[in-house]
């Protein structure tokens, strides 16, 4: 019933706003007190639309598996088996782990022997020394340099595959572990590399066959048959990949790739909500890779899914003292604690991961994320500028001055984050539409209200735009219509949004306020109590729903509407106890009763909120309403304080400028 009334109202739409337009008056322009609600429901608008674009993850909701620890496929060196004299001190240097002198000696061997064997064996290990370093180039160089003396040697043809592999080049790879492939059809490496190849060219089922090759031609290899269980487990055969894990721990129980093992048994427990069975495996995990702090990440996540938040915060905290080193589990543990409601302990999370990762951009990311969630403005634009001075115009720079715009709005610095936004604009080709967003919001708070109408009909223009923004943005400028008191104009923006559930609650708040700029305050509660009763409402829409009608209300100026005004202001406070916006609306009802006691209530109200750190504008309004309800105590000292605060912030305050004038008669006779 609800989805047909929306319809049919929209229907009726074009008809009503025609009516608005015909009862609007321009002797009303500018001073209806519902302005100032308008700007708070325009900013409310922003802020639902860039978090719902840009949602926290929620790290409870795993679906098939915990973060990973262990599900990528190993490789494994073909190394050199021929070894001779002059060999053997290179090999020597670089199994202890000096590969810098290993290096110098195979390349001094290549100048001095006349062997040509001992050239390859020596170019083969300078490109392992190579991989081992990540100079994929350099390796494909020596590897390439071997097969010129040798062009069926095997180790170099291995190990070239794998060096393409690991540059992307699969098709390169592919055609290398064939040749492989013939010459021994029946090594156990081979078959690894030419499993990994297949996994990522023809897929998992492919895969499996060639690390099933691997086990039968060596059954006693671990790297074939954990690349097995992987390629088992890729296809959904939980069950044989269960079975391979644990004969797997039968046969190593001791192995480098055991830990690795313990926690895939665990994820598949995890995935099928077996927590205990899950929760013991990785137990087992945490005792042979006591420095893995992913392994105790996701026993905290256990715990929690086992409701034993005790434990679940220990194994966080342990993650976090052993995550120096990965960015990734410092995030995820910042998600973690932000869950239980700890931001000082996400907070500091990842400020020590940044200790250790200073350039890495998702932690920065994350990092002013928090600042900014925890209200510290100043720091989250700190670390937004650190990204744009650290990239070098590519995306994530954008997205740093798309963010900084934002803040600096939130920090009423317009300038500022014009010029942030208009770079993200020159940076990309496609600017995001939350760019155009932001940098009207700039621009209309900085009062240049015509460049802000610009922008956003520019936003309209683009190509790319949803139909979802295009929403957005005619409520946007209808509001800002409404505003400026061009209510004609701000009909016809309304005409042009698509209501559907979505939005209906939206327009009819729009609805509401263009019927309360125009003192029809009947038909603007109407529209107001529809947003307050709707399913599809937000809390912050019922709750700023629930404030219009007070404020309708209390806009009637007759008693008998005072006391349900203060009963839709309570339910306005129920949803948001410490809202001072609530609370100054709440003071300016009880200013209209003739009870000293509401009068002593609404000092009592507010005058806490004068300790506290607001926008200018909430400010203003905390002090003009203080100062009335000072001078109806005859505290006039006090009063006129409040109302000289008030003209600090907007010196042209007709309201606070005759009530000043009017205290210093009073005190001057």
């Amino acid at each position: 019933m609800e989805k047909n009334r929306i319809l049919l109202e929209n229907e009726n739409l074009q008809e009503e706003l025609i009516e608005v337009q015909e009862k609007k008056s321009n002797k009303y322009l500018f001073l209806i007190g519902g302005g100032i609600f308008l700007l708070i429901l325009f900013i409310f608008l922003a802020g639902l639309y860039y978090y719902n674009s840009k949602k926290i993850p929620n790290i409870f909701d795993f679906k098939k598996q915990l973060p990973d620890i262990s599900s990528e496929l190993k490789e494994k060196y073909y190394y050199p088996k021929e070894i001779t004299p002059a060999l053997e001190k290179g090999i020597s240097y670089y199994r202890e782990g000096f590969l810098n002198k290993a290096e110098k000696y195979f390349q001094s061997l290549i100048d001095s022997t006349t062997n040509e064997k001992e050239k390859v064996v020596a170019y083969t290990y300078l490109g392992i020394i190579a991989l081992d370093l990540e100079k994929y180039p350099l390796a494909k160089h020596y590897f390439t340099q071997a097969l010129k003396f040798d062009e069926s040697y095997l180790p170099a043809i291995v190990n070239l595959a794998i060096t393409e592999y690991r540059l992307g080049n699969l098709d390169e790879a592919y055609e290398l572990s064939k040749k492989a492939k013939k010459i021994a059809p029946e090594d156990a490496l081979v078959a690894i590399l030419t499993g990994n190849i297949i996994m990522n060219i023809k897929g998992a089922k492919e895969a499996e066959e060639e690390f099933r090759k691997g086990v039968e031609s060596e059954p006693n290899e671990p790297v074939a048959r954990y690349n097995l269980a992987i390629s088992l487990i890729r296809q959904g055969k939980t069950q044989e990949a269960i079975l391979e894990l644990q004969h797997f721990l039968e046969l190593f129980p001791n192995h480098a790739l055991t830990a690795n093992v313990l926690g895939l048994l665990g994820q598949i427990y995890y995935s099928v909500d077996q927590y205990e069975k899950a929760l013991s495996y990785y137990k087992r995990a945490a005792g042979l890779a006591p420095d893995n702090a992913k392994i105790y990440y996701n026993i905290g996540v256990i715990y929690l899914k086992l409701k034993d938040e005790t434990n679940a915060k220990e194994y966080f905290k342990k993650a976090m003292s052993l995550g120096a080193t990965d960015p990734e589990v410092f995030e995820k543990l910042s998600y973690a604690f932000e869950e239980f409601n700890d931001m000082e302990s996400a907070i500091r999370t990842m400020e020590r991961s940044m200790q250790y990762n200073p350039d890495h951009i998702s932690t920065l990311f994350r990092l002013a994320e928090l600042y900014e969630r925890s209200n510290n403005l100043l720091q989250a634009a700190e670390i937004y500028r650190k990204i744009v001075n650290r990239t070098p115009g590519t995306e994530d720079t954008i997205n740093a001055l798309l963010n900084l715009g934002r803040i600096y709005n939130k920090m009423e610095r317009y300038a500022d984050s014009v010029n942030a936004l208009k770079k993200a604009l020159e940076l990309s080709p496609n600017p995001k539409i939350d760019v155009f967003y932001e940098l009207g919001k700039a621009y209309y708070y900085g009062g240049r209200k015509d460049k802000a109408i610009e922008t956003w009909k520019l936003a309209l223009n683009q190509p790319y735009i949803t139909p979802e923004e295009k929403n957005k943005f005619h409520i946007i400028l209808a509001k800002t219509y409404q505003n400026l008191g061009s209510y004609d104009l701000a009909v016809q923006e309304l005409k042009k949004v698509n209501i559907d559930e979505k939005n209906a609650s939206t327009v009819y708040m729009e609805l509401g306020n263009l019927y309360k700029n125009i003192k029809d305050y009947n038909t603007a509660v109407s529209y107001f109590i529809k947003v307050f009763d709707s399913i599809d409402s937000s809390v912050e829409q019922k709750k700023e729903a629930a404030v219009q009608i007070a404020d309708s209300y209390l806009l009637t100026k007759e008693i008998n509407n005072l006391e349900i005004a203060k009963s839709w202001i309570n339910k306005a406070i129920r949803l948001s106890p410490n809202d001072p916006k609530i609370l100054v609306v709440k003071g300016k009802i009880l200013l209209e009763s003739s009870s000293q006691r509401d009068i002593e209530n609404v000092i009592e109200t507010l005058l806490p909120l004068t300790y506290e750190d607001h926008p200018p504008s909430i400010q203003k309004d905390v002090y003009l309403t203080l100062g009335i309800a000072y001078y109806k105590n005859k505290e006039y000292q006090r009063a006129l304080q409040a109302f000289q605060m008030v003209l600090q912030i907007d010196p042209l305050n007709e309201t606070a400028i005759r009530y000043k004038n009017t205290i210093i008669d009073k005190m001057g006779k």
